[in-house]
């Protein structure tokens, strides 16, 4: 009986953004749903510490935004993706999973905002996989990482860095990490029949090895160089693996 009613939860969600005719569309995306409710709403960085009060479960974030309401993003720019990594320990406290926005691609997003363990995603808002916020939002809180199809596509056609050979061991360590990047080093022991520190070696080897940050960061080289790749919009794939 616990169990059914903590899956019938409502998913809950916030968004930070000045774009005002987003916040419509995600009104009206989200409207008369019981699976996905909208807890709070912001338009500017000012706004950003008193919407993660409400603990949403995933944060829709335009990566552009002025720093105070009435301000201009080009103006005055709230630091986005570096207040994001300075609060990455506290989004992972409340369990607060950052789907990234923004009206053009840009190959820096994926660099730093990855940066954070609790981005999960990077969706351009004239994207057609965007227009289906409500698919998007559940494939965040399934564990997935969640891409438009330009970004997808952009994905190992971007700036390459010197690349270290993963072993194979490494390799399928990354490969169950992106299937869901919710997993913590336990998980993916009992899933790859390892030690726990064991795990939590191997992700530190492959981390370094990449120059990486964090985990969602090295999943992104990984993409940027070919070596795991998206599979349609569903589980990530690598070379010579189903």
């Amino acid at each position: 009986m616990l169990m059914d009613a903590q899956q019938a939860q409502p998913v809950t969600v916030a968004i930070l953004d000045d774009d005002y005719p987003l916040h419509d569309y995600v009104r009206f995306q989200l409207q008369g749903r019981t699976d996905i409710v909208l807890t709070a709403e912001g338009w500017a960085g000012e706004d950003l510490a008193g919407m993660l009060e409400a603990r949403p479960n995933v944060l829709l974030l335009d990566v552009m935004i002025p720093s105070k309401r009435g301000g201009y993003a080009v103006e005055d720019p709230f630091p986005t993706l570096e207040e994001l990594r300075r609060l990455s320990q506290a989004l992972k406290e409340i369990q607060t999973r950052v789907l990234l926005l923004s009206t053009e691609f840009h190959y820096d997003v994926l660099d730093l905002g990855f940066a954070s363990d609790t981005v999960c995603g990077y969706l351009l808002k004239s994207d057609q996989r965007t227009r289906d916020l409500p698919a998007r939002i559940h494939e965040a809180m399934s564990g997935q990482l969640v891409f438009s199809n330009k970004v997808s596509e952009s994905l190992g056609s971007g700036p390459r860095r010197a690349m270290l050979d993963l072993s194979p061991a490494e390799l399928d360590l990354m490969l169950a990490l992106s299937k869901d990047v919710r997993a913590t080093p336990r998980d993916l022991a009992g899933k790859l029949f390892k030690s726990e520190q064991t795990v939590k070696n191997q992700l530190s080897a492959v981390m370094k090895k990449l120059d990486a940050p964090t985990r969602g960061a090295a999943l992104v080289i990984l993409m940027q160089q070919g070596i795991i790749r998206l599979r349609g919009t569903g589980p990530l794939s690598a070379p010579g693996h189903v």
